[in-house]
């Protein structure tokens, strides 16, 4: 969580920031930017099940069903932070936490642990899982992929096409 708060890229595809290989998904629904996802995994814990997604470059975390958070929570050992409104898991760990797998499109994306456990400086070295609940009773995307998918994949909007493309984003040190 640095100071460094990214780039976009207005008609092109930033080949600076972003790897050549993009896959483009087929948009669900235009009002969002949704897609499908195959499947999700963490560890030995994996759902095969296709679910609507949003990409949201609002949202801090990554919003989860509530029975796919249960095995985060489990995988990763997290504790609930009732002072923080957030699940915590020990700093020390930050580095050695299984990958988050989405599977979308039959391509697997994975997300590091250094990408969805924060160092917000919580003290008593506890960092945050940067996974929530998210209830959609039915309306709108099962799943919002915020800031920890949108630091890991360059998010490609084409409008045009109705589809969003997704490519490994590169990361310089300042």
């Amino acid at each position: 969580m640095g100071g460094n708060g990214g780039m976009i890229t207005f008609g092109a595809v930033d080949t600076t920031n972003c790897d050549l290989d993009v896959n483009y998904v087929p948009l669900t629904s235009e009002s969002y930017w949704q897609f499908s996802i195959d499947g999700f995994a963490i560890g030995r814990s994996s759902a095969e099940k296709k679910e609507d997604v949003i990409s949201d470059t609002g949202t801090s975390f990554i919003g989860a069903p509530s029975c796919v958070m249960e095995a985060v929570v489990r995988r990763t050992n997290a504790q609930y932070d009732y002072e923080n409104q957030l699940y915590v898991v020990d700093c020390s760990t930050m580095k050695t936490q299984p990958d988050a797998e989405f599977t979308i499109n039959g391509v697997k994306y994975n997300i590091t642990s250094e990408e969805y456990i924060l160092d917000l400086e919580l003290g008593n070295g506890k960092c945050a899982l940067a996974f929530f609940h998210l209830i959609s009773m039915g309306f709108g995307p099962a799943w919002i992929l915020g800031d920890p998918w949108i630091r890991t994949y360059c998010n490609i909007y084409d409008i045009g096409q109705s589809r969003i493309g997704f490519a490994k984003a590169k990361h310089s040190e300042f």
